[in-house]
């Protein structure tokens, strides 16, 4: 008989951290309910924050942090080998399985690869902010003798919104970067929109982001 594996979800550590994970027996998976999902498996755009190897490498930890909460991944025996070229402070895609021991839930590590930093950011235009961000972002007043054109559907095709874009961060950037904030409120264009511009700016390599939540177009 086939094994049909589980969808690795894109989802939050939070998600799975503050969620009850609902016990099977035998060789039906545990999971936990979001929305109209059963989710056993995830695949998460995390930083490793830490990490521990016992010293007969028969067991190997990471703690894994994507901004809403952390959670650790372990492997036993072989299971070591996929988690021993990841290191402190790089990006990883992880895809496993979801787990709990004395009223912890971990992850079991089926895939760990190293990712560009420019990942986070891109999970984060897929995801939405880990952490929404209750604050007014203070908007100069233009002086008498400029006036901001706003970005539109209609401003033309998809270049243009890229050179407008682009023009908006280099306006906004004061040095360490325009705040994505800004430039989702200003574009004129609706968030998700102003997303998909972003996320293909992102993804050409025609801007980074140098500090969390922050844009800088590569020079």
């Amino acid at each position: 008989m086939a094994i049909t594996r589980s969808t690795a979800y894109r989802i939050r550590i939070a998600d799975i951290v503050n969620t009850q994970l609902i016990k099977q027996e035998g060789f039906n998976p545990s999971y936990i309910e979001l929305g109209q999902n059963q989710v056993s498996r995830v695949n998460l755009i995390s930083t490793v924050v830490g990490k521990y190897t016992s010293d007969d490498e028969n067991y190997s930890a990471l703690t894994l942090d994507d901004g809403t909460e952390t959670i650790r991944v372990k492997g036993f025996g072989p299971e070591v080998l996929k988690l021993k070229n990841v290191n402190v402070g790089q990006i990883i895609r992880l895809v496993g399985k979801i787990k709990e021991y004395n009223d912890e839930k971990y992850l079991t590590c089926e895939v760990a690869s190293t990712l560009d930093p420019n990942w986070i950011i891109v999970n984060e235009l897929e995801l939405g902010k880990p952490v929404p961000i209750e604050k007014k972002v203070p908007v100069e007043k233009p002086s008498e003798n400029s006036v901001e054109q706003p970005i539109t559907a209609d401003s033309g095709g998809e270049e243009n919104l890229n050179i407008k874009i682009l023009n908006l961060i280099k306006s906004e950037d004061k040095g360490d970067g325009a705040m994505m904030e800004i430039i989702l409120s200003k574009s004129g264009l609706s968030d998700e929109a102003a997303k998909d511009v972003l996320f293909a700016l992102l993804k050409s390599g025609e801007i980074f982001e140098p500090k969390k939540g922050l844009l800088k177009i590569l020079d």
